[in-house]
């Protein structure tokens, strides 16, 4: 096993230096630290915001049975969906990106603190609220005693799922596009995503039509130093050759003895 994973790394080095060379992982780190950055206030700003409304609703059963259909059905819609109009927001405001990101990011990850908050607060033993009541302890005391000690399981499971929905969110909300016009932010999920529309077949330039065929392929061991024809739906060229339909062009060895002869073989007199 050890053997394979060093194998692995090996060749995965090598690969890398052949072509780019070392200096990409530098640049992988660094732009990674930026989107760790952009979580991390994510994750601070939701706590500040979600865990108190979160506890709220979980302490009071009238309120629970209002709010949290509501939070449901908002949890459940499509964040992407809201991508272009906050998308369009930023382009008229002029914010950047780099800010717009984190509300991009938040926008599908926020929810998980919240839900977890609400299981917390609905996990407290009414008993233990009714001592704090009749002792009256209220404020800080009463969160630093009962309400944090009681929640943080539940909080720590929604900051982790949380922390995982915005890394995989970076990828499409460090770079938008709406209505012709492009967003970057500077991040590992724009780094990701711009070296995916270069690798991918469907963002490729495709090839130019011209009125032209392929060049023959020069191979040894081929009469006339030329390869066969690969089959192809471009129209026949002259070049001094015989036209044949480019169906009829056939890769074999030796010219066919029909007597038609492919544009690939010199016509026999």
């Amino acid at each position: 096993m050890t053997g394979a994973v060093g194998f692995g790394l090996w060749q995965l080095v090598s690969y890398t230096i052949a072509k780019s060379g070392l200096g990409v992982y530098v640049t992988a780190l660094g732009l990674g630290f930026v989107t760790f950055l952009r979580v991390v206030f994510l994750l601070v700003v939701a706590t500040l915001v979600w865990v108190p409304v979160g506890v709220k609703i979980g302490q009071t059963p009238r309120l629970a049975r209002t709010a949290q259909p509501i939070v449901q059905v908002l949890a459940s819609f499509p964040a992407n969906f809201l991508f272009p109009f906050a998308t369009l927001f930023f382009l008229e405001t002029g914010i950047s990106l780099n800010v717009g990101a984190v509300l991009l990011m938040a926008l599908g990850a926020q929810w998980y603190i919240l839900f977890n908050t609400i299981a917390g607060a609905q996990a407290i033993p009414s008993d233990l609220r009714e001592a704090m009541d009749n002792l009256h302890i209220r404020g800080w005391q009463r969160w630093k005693r009962l309400i944090i000690p009681a929640i943080f399981p539940f909080y720590v499971t929604g900051a982790i799922t949380a922390s995982g929905g915005a890394w995989n969110a970076s990828i499409v909300a460090e770079i938008v596009t709406f209505r012709g016009k492009t967003l970057t932010a500077t991040g590992l999920g724009a780094y990701i995503a711009k070296a995916f529309s270069a690798t991918d077949p469907g963002h490729r330039r495709p090839a130019p039509r011209g009125g032209g065929g392929h060049e023959p392929l020069r191979r040894r061991g081929q009469p006339g130093g030329l390869a066969p024809a690969v089959q192809t739906r471009r129209a026949p060229v002259q070049t001094g050759l015989k036209e044949v339909s480019p169906w009829q062009c056939r890769r074999a060895p030796r010219p066919p003895r029909s007597g038609r002869w492919c544009r690939c073989w010199p016509a026999a007199g």
